[in-house]
């Protein structure tokens, strides 16, 4: 989780192997990176190595989030394949505090462009405006307290309650 609470146990990860057998892609942040291939820490130079490994024994694409990475203007995100592809595309950082489900969302958008029969590295781009959007109009939502949610809504004019 972004709040760096732990949410699976042993026989969850298990489970998530078990899945990555059939899935065609999968979206693992850092931490995630680093449980899902058995690795105890990874440093940011380690992930394509880390997506590279799962990739291959999985036999599913990698696409690698760098929220959790990177420094304070960039993020980057890592794509592998099985058979060895690899990909990166970096974009600036966005600064808020309001980033909960930006996961979730992002592999919700991914899945939704792959549906519509955009190939990896459209669907990937598409994902990625439509979560830096949601990002970036994050601050104004007037939900809650603390670390808030991203912005599902905002190209949709008056949502930003």
């Amino acid at each position: 989780a972004t709040s760096g609470s732990v949410l699976a146990d042993e026989e969850t990860i298990a489970g998530f192997a078990a899945l990555m057998q059939i899935a065609t892609i999968v979206t693992p942040n850092k931490p995630e990176l680093e449980i899902l291939p058995g690795r105890d820490e990874i440093a940011d130079e380690d992930m394509f190595d880390a997506a590279r490994v799962l990739a291959e024994r999985h036999g599913v694409q990698v696409l690698a989030k760098g929220g959790h990475a990177g420094d304070e203007t960039q993020v980057v995100d890592r794509i592998a394949t099985p058979s060895g592809k690899l990909a990166s595309f970096a974009h600036s950082r966005i600064e808020t505090r309001h980033t909960h489900g930006t996961g979730c969302t992002f592999s919700s958008a991914l899945a939704t462009a792959l549906g519509s029969g955009l190939g990896l590295s459209d669907a990937a781009g598409q994902a990625k405006r439509y979560i830096s959007a949601a990002i970036a109009a994050a601050d104004r939502l007037t939900v809650g307290s603390g670390h808030g949610p991203v912005h599902h809504f905002h190209f949709i004019k008056g949502t930003d309650r």
